[in-house]
């Protein structure tokens, strides 16, 4: 007995470490497509793209490594909660790798000037995403909900530069009806950081309840 629950613990382990691995592809694959908006690199996107294969790859090993514990292994009702959490928060990231590579493939459809505001909310808004993503990174790799309050309140940060940017992007197509193709594709840009932050709030709160 003793024996299966340390080969028990040892596969949770190793697939929480997996976890994490796919929570640091994943904050690279949306950091570097914000930065494609802005950039004129023309690698960006195939390098999300194959970040996202990645973190895709990540997803499906956790899930199926998960399955097969449990059925090789059937689990204590408090062990089942722990695994299924995993299999969610591997889900959420997974979602902010999608919304990564949209960002990229819109991206050359989207010019910005870098003296603007727009580039500069931007900037602080995808700035604040990509650190509520390496906080909650922090708060797996601790195993502790310590950081919890910090992440909300940059979430209710995002969602307030969200609301100003969709006016402030609805104001500019108004007054330059050239830009409008461009700023469609921001306010696209803007839902997805948008969401991206939302799911990381979902992955605190599967974590804050798996640690209850």
């Amino acid at each position: 007995m003793e024996g299966q629950l340390k080969t028990f613990t040892v596969a949770i382990d190793d697939i929480q470490r997996q976890m994490l691995k796919m929570g640091e592809l994943v904050n690279r694959e949306m950091n570097l497509a914000v930065e494609s908006i802005f950039s004129e690199k023309k690698d960006i996107e195939n390098e999300v793209i194959q970040i996202d294969k990645k973190v895709d790859d990540f997803d499906n090993k956790i899930q199926s490594s998960i399955l097969q514990l449990i059925t090789i292994q059937p689990p204590f009702p408090r062990e089942l909660e722990v695994l299924t959490t995993m299999i969610r928060i591997s889900r959420e990231l997974e979602r902010i790798g999608d919304h990564s590579v949209n960002i990229v493939e819109i991206s050359q459809f989207i010019k910005v000037n870098k003296a603007s505001q727009l580039y500069i909310v931007f900037r602080e808004m995808s700035g604040l995403t990509s650190k509520m993503l390496e906080e909650s990174i922090q708060m797996l790799r601790k195993s502790s909900n310590d950081q919890e309050q910090l992440i909300m309140e940059k979430e209710e940060e995002v969602d307030r530069y969200f609301d100003a940017n969709q006016k402030f992007i609805v104001a500019e197509m108004r007054r330059d009806n050239e830009q409008i193709e461009s700023l469609v594709h921001l306010l696209m840009v803007n839902r997805y950081l948008e969401r991206g932050a939302d799911h990381i709030v979902n992955v605190v709160r599967l974590h804050e309840k798996s640690n209850d």
